[in-house]
């Protein structure tokens, strides 16, 4: 057993290692990535949510490997730095960016929203009806939490809106 130590504490630092080079890996892919701001037209909110789920995925397979990892190396006596807190900051933006996309989701895919609006036959448009509809999607908007309306998406989001408020009252 004292010979199998040694291996298993070189095997213990060597997955560690492994484990800091994803944290690194995935900081930079967040950092570079621009998920909070991307247009959000013509089913962009949909690629937002399902790029989120698929970072918050790697998020919770580092953070399930730290654990382990940092499980073993209490077993073993060895030394534990930092912890599966690394990654809590790309955690709480992908919270608050998955927010803000389903926000956007409703927008563009309610009832009465812009994908339906997009959808109308223009022998079925009445100009009255989609000019309010957009008021009532800019006020759904404006009535969104401050921490929502603080993300980019949901200014792009909501200029679409007021562009198209400006074209309809032509």
């Amino acid at each position: 057993v004292m010979k199998a130590k040694p291996e298993l504490q070189l095997k213990i630092t060597t997955q560690d290692d492994a484990i800091e080079a994803q944290v690194k890996k995935l900081k930079t892919e967040w950092d570079t990535s621009d998920l909070s701001s991307k247009e959000t037209m013509d089913g962009g909110h949909k690629e937002m949510l399902a790029t989120i789920a698929a970072i918050r995925g790697s998020i919770d397979k580092i953070d399930n490997d730290y654990t382990m990892i940092g499980q073993a190396k209490a077993i073993l006596g060895l030394e534990t730095v930092g912890g599966s807190n690394k990654l809590d900051s790309i955690k709480d933006d992908c919270t608050g960016l998955t927010e803000v996309w389903t926000e956007i989701a409703k927008i563009h895919d309610a009832p009465g929203g812009l994908e339906e609006l997009n959808e109308q036959s223009w022998r079925s448009v009445d100009a009255k009806k989609v000019l309010k509809t957009l008021k009532e999607l800019k006020e759904k908007m404006k009535d969104m939490p401050s921490r929502l309306r603080s993300f980019p998406a949901h200014a792009a989001c909501l200029g679409s809106v007021e562009h198209r408020i400006a074209q309809n009252n032509l």
